[in-house]
C-alpha cells in the first residue's frame, strides 16, 4: 500500500466515492503472477465496513499493464463459481481505457476473443463493443497519461456480484490484455450493467 484516503461525502469528486487505494506492485515486473486484484478488493472492502455498512456499485483500476512481463500461469483470484446459482448471474459493464494510447480500440475485438477463450464456464463476454462507456471517476491525472482517452466497453455476465466475481472480471481484462501485450496502463471500471 502507498497511499489511501476516504471520500465519504463525496466532497471531492460529487460521484459517490467513499474510498480509493494506491498500490505499488514493486520496481520489477510481474512476469508469470497475476496483478492482485482479489487481495486489494478484500482488503478495501474490510477497511471501508470500518466506516459502516455501505453497498459496492462499482470499481475501477489502473493497472500498470506495461509492467506486467510474461502472462500469468493461472488466476490468483479463487474460482468458485462452478456451483454458483445460475439464477444470481449479473449483468456487468467493463469499461477499460487506454489514456492517449489508441490502442484499445484498435484491438477491442481481438480482446474481446482473447477474455471469451480464457472465461471460465459461467462468464460470458459478448464480442461487439458498447458506446455507452462506464467512468466510474474522474481521471486522476497525476496517474493517468495524458487527457487523451480511448475506451472500449464491454457486456459481460458474471456468477454474482461478489469481490470474487469482480476480482476474477479484472483479472481476466488485464490477462488478455498483458498477452496480446498492450504496452500502457489501462483504467478497467467494472459496474452492473
Amino acid at each position: 500500500m502507498n497511499d489511501a484516503g476516504f471520500d465519504v461525502a463525496g466532497e471531492t469528486t460529487g460521484a459517490g466515492r467513499v474510498a480509493w487505494f494506491q498500490v505499488g506492485t514493486g520496481e520489477g515486473e510481474l512476469s508469470g503472477v497475476a496483478f492482485p486484484f482479489h487481495p486489494l478488493l478484500t482488503c478495501a472492502v474490510d477497511s471501508v465496513a470500518r466506516v459502516g455498512r455501505l453497498g459496492l456499485e462499482g470499481v475501477q483500476f489502473l493497472v500498470p499493464v506495461q509492467h506486467a512481463g510474461a502472462p500469468a500461469f493461472r488466476s490468483a483470484v479463487p474460482n468458485w463459481f462452478t456451483p454458483c446459482d445460475p439464477a444470481s448471474r449479473t449483468r456487468l459493464r467493463v469499461t477499460l481505457d487506454s489514456g492517449e494510447d489508441a490502442v484499445l480500440p484498435r484491438v477491442a475485438a481481438q480482446l474481446s476473443e482473447l477474455v471469451m477463450l480464457m472465461a471460465p464456464e459461467r462468464f460470458a463476454v459478448e464480442p461487439g463493443t458498447r458506446q455507452e462507456h462506464m467512468q466510474l471517476l474522474p481521471e486522476v491525472t497525476e496517474f493517468w497519461m495524458g487527457e487523451g482517452r480511448h475506451p472500449v466497453t464491454f457486456d459481460t455476465v458474471a456468477p454474482d456480484w461478489t469481490l470474487d466475481s469482480i476480482a476474477y472480471t479484472a483479472d481476466l481484462f488485464a490477462e488478455a490484455c498483458r498477452r496480446i501485450e498492450i504496452r500502457t496502463s489501462v483504467q478497467i471500471n467494472i459496474g452492473r450493467a
